[in-house]
């Protein structure tokens, strides 16, 4: 398309000038981005903020036969808002936490206003001994339809206590109907003097819908033990048990799979590397897989490197072989993924970073349909200034791209319109007032 070619070109000039705000999702419409993030004063009372973000933007989607009915298409040009409200509490043991918000868009050639989506979360962390903390939080989103995104998020741990949970539709597939969700998480952290410390985790997540055969749920289970070994140098070991279901066909037993995975990490002056490796047990209802239905055992990697370049610059490069589930797909992929980013200050009130993300996978099983394959691959560029105290403007350019095999085409239900490409480019306000009561 001439737009998505603009596009393209114009991301050359955008990733030299720089890139996206901290924060600030793709798309312009994240309730846990940077368009409306603020910094809470550090006090007893309890203090509350409010966040207003207003942004235009263009872009163009190309899908698969989803174009006639696909929701996002309502233009190339739109306009949004974003609203949120956040409240904290403090006491001598315990923080208390509220936050939520909600997502518009408008398209002026359909005269169509789209809440994208709506979410909250409360979360209470509470120091129950000298040296261990608890956190408990219950987070539910609505959205006016379902997103499914094949490359993963920025965010390394986007089931984090405390954030809202967000939607992308730019580059995801989409499910053409309105669904709530709900995720329920526990965080128990336990330090045992200066050089150890243990990490115990519990998360749920579930998807309503009822025009959906099944509801798609998940449990997820990890443990974490990591230890110093001299003044740079740290190992760690790990267990993590998940059991669900993300496909939405009936009649299909769920997944269970066991991760067993350690690493290192080695720091001096300024350079960070990172590498783990591991296995992972995957059965299908409870029954080890074997070699003739693609489950059983599979091998998992990472490999990390880091670099500080001077004080306000950092590069970022990270591969990981891994077990990944994506919803709507009833079976999981042994997927490749790789990552880059930059990032640093352009003086002291503007910031630039660029972000380039790449994973393929194939089924580890066709319960559904054979020969299921992904690949996916995005890149965002943008620039973020801080104007004021409370008012900050951001610039950006994302291009998600996603392909799909004929099988995994074929094992995504009706209702899911499968997109292969976003491209578009965004600027936006934002402005935050806080309150000490």
């Amino acid at each position: 398309m001439r737009f998505l070619d603009y596009c393209r070109r114009l991301s050359i000039g955008v990733a030299c000038a720089g890139a996206l705000a901290p924060g600030v999702a793709e798309g312009g419409q994240s309730l846990a981005g940077g368009s409306l993030s603020w910094t809470m004063p550090e006090t007893m009372r309890p203090a509350s903020a409010v966040g207003l973000s207003v942004y235009g933007g263009a872009g163009d989607s190309a899908g698969v036969d989803a174009a006639p009915v696909d929701p996002l298409l309502g233009g190339p040009f739109y306009t949004g808002f974003i609203g949120g409200l956040s409240h904290r509490r403090r006491g001598p043991t315990y923080v208390f936490s509220a936050t939520a918000g909600s997502s518009y868009r408008y398209f002026p050639e359909s005269r169509e206003l789209l809440n994208l989506e709506s979410a909250g979360v409360v979360s209470l962390e509470n120091q129950v001994s000298q040296h261990g903390r608890l956190r408990l939080s219950q987070a539910a989103q609505h959205t006016r339809f379902r997103q499914i995104g094949i490359v993963p998020g920025d965010s390394a741990d986007p089931g984090t206590p405390g954030d809202l949970p967000t939607a992308n539709p730019e580059g995801s597939a989409t499910v053409g109907q309105p669904f709530y969700a709900l995720t329920s998480a526990v965080n128990f952290s336990q330090s045992f003097g200066p050089r150890s410390s243990l990490l115990l985790d519990y998360s749920y997540q579930t998807s309503l819908n009822t025009e959906w055969v099944v509801r798609p749920e998940t449990h997820e289970a990890r443990i974490r033990y990591e230890r110093r070994a001299g003044r740079r140098a740290s190992v760690w070991l790990g267990a993590q048990y998940r059991m669900g279901m993300t496909g939405l066909v009936a009649d299909v037993p769920d997944i269970r799979a066991n991760n067993f995975e350690g690493g290192l990490e080695y720091t001096r002056r300024g350079t960070t590397i990172g590498a783990s490796s591991g296995i992972v047990l995957a059965s299908r209802g409870g029954v080890l897989g074997t070699s003739g239905d693609g489950l059983g055992r599979q091998i998992v990697a990472g490999l990390a490197v880091g670099q500080a370049l001077g004080q306000s610059w950092r590069v970022r490069a990270d591969y990981n072989r891994r077990l990944q589930f994506v919803q709507a797909l009833p079976d999981p992929f042994v997927a490749d993924e790789a990552n880059g980013m930059v990032d640093g200050q352009l003086g002291r009130r503007a910031n630039v970073t660029a972000r380039v993300g790449y994973v393929t996978g194939v089924a580890t099983v066709t319960t559904a349909s054979p020969d299921q394959r992904i690949e996916g691959w995005r890149a965002s560029a943008g620039f973020g200034i801080v104007l004021s105290r409370r008012l900050r403007a951001h610039a950006q350019y994302n291009y998600t791209q996603n392909r799909f095999s004929q099988g995994a085409l074929d094992s995504l239900p009706p209702n899911v319109l499968p997109r292969s490409n976003w491209g578009g480019v965004q600027a936006g306000l934002s402005v935050w007032a806080p309150f000490v009561h």
